[in-house]
């Protein structure tokens, strides 16, 4: 394997396991959250929900516009929209600034999600694609 497709394959696999981590990491820091802004019950969960609502509603237009736009350029927006969004996240001071940061990373992470699949399946050729696609 090249030196670029390593690249590649590291760059994707840290974006999935970035925007999967993302999804799940939540909960495990949800009650330090909630002493600091002194949140609701529903807005904690609006917290947590957001993310993926919003990332299940757009993976497939952003499929779609991923191949009108190309991949690369819907997969570089997506990563620098869901870092941004976990900035804001870290500095957020009230549960709608949250909730409004966590919708920024879901629409980052749709974006990114079925352009780095796109990418990674055409790095590489048939005989090491289920390799690559396997590791990620």
């Amino acid at each position: 394997m090249g030196r670029l497709k390593k690249i590649i394959l590291f760059a994707i696999i840290s974006c999935t396991c970035m925007t999967m981590m993302d999804s799940t990491i939540l909960p495990i820091a949800l009650p330090t959250i909630q002493k600091t802004m002194h949140l609701d019950f529903l807005t904690q969960q609006w917290i947590i929900v957001s993310y993926a609502v919003v990332f299940v509603a757009l993976v497939q237009a952003s499929a779609w516009l991923g191949d009108r736009l190309g991949h690369k350029i819907t997969f570089i927006i997506g990563l620098s929209l869901f870092a941004i969004a976990s900035a804001l996240c870290g500095l957020s001071f009230s549960g709608w600034w949250f909730i409004s940061s966590r919708v920024l990373q879901g629409i980052g992470a749709a974006l990114l999600s079925p352009s780095a699949e796109t990418i990674l399946y055409s790095s590489f050729p048939p005989d090491k694609r289920a390799k690559a696609i396997a590791l990620n």
